[in-house]
C-alpha cells in the first residue's frame, strides 16, 4: 500500500515529554495556522519545540491504512521525507524511517501491535 499523504505543516499539538532537557512548556506554534506554507511559498521553516510532538488522528485523510484483508504477520510502515528531493538538504541520510506493525487475531477480532521505539511508546 502507498499513501498519497503530503504535509506542509508542523505544529506543537501535543506535550510528549516536558521532563527532557530544554523542554519548552509554552510552545509558540500550537495550531497549523502559524506553521503552514502553501504552493507559492519560497521557503517554510518547520520546527517543533523540545518536548512537543505533532500527532494526527487516524480519522484524518491520509493518516490510516486499511488492513482488513491483510493476513496476520509483521509489517513495516515506511515514511520517507522529501522523496522527490524538492527541498535542499545538506544530508538525506535520515529521510527514511520504518515503524513495525504486527497484525494478529481473527477476522472479526483483529489485533494490531506497534512496539515502542525510543521515547515513542504509543501506537
Amino acid at each position: 500500500m502507498r499513501s498519497q499523504k503530503e504535509a506542509f505543516c508542523l505544529a506543537a499539538t501535543d506535550a510528549i515529554d516536558y521532563t527532557v532537557k530544554n523542554a519548552n512548556w509554552h510552545p509558540d506554534n500550537t495550531d497549523l495556522h502559524t506553521a503552514c506554507g502553501n504552493h507559492g511559498s519560497l521557503s517554510v521553516r518547520e520546527v517543533l519545540d523540545v518536548g512537543s510532538g505533532d500527532t494526527y488522528v487516524q480519522s484524518l485523510p491520509g493518516q490510516s491504512f486499511d488492513v482488513t484483508d491483510l493476513p496476520n504477520g509483521t509489517y513495516y510502515v515506511q515514511v520517507t521525507a522529501n522523496p522527490e528531493n524538492r527541498l535542499y538538504e545538506s544530508s538525506t541520510k535520515n529521510n527514511v524511517a520504518l515503524r513495525k506493525v504486527v497484525l494478529g487475531g481473527t477476522k472479526r477480532h483483529r489485533t494490531v501491535q506497534v512496539p515502542p521505539v525510543g521515547v515513542i511508546d504509543v501506537p
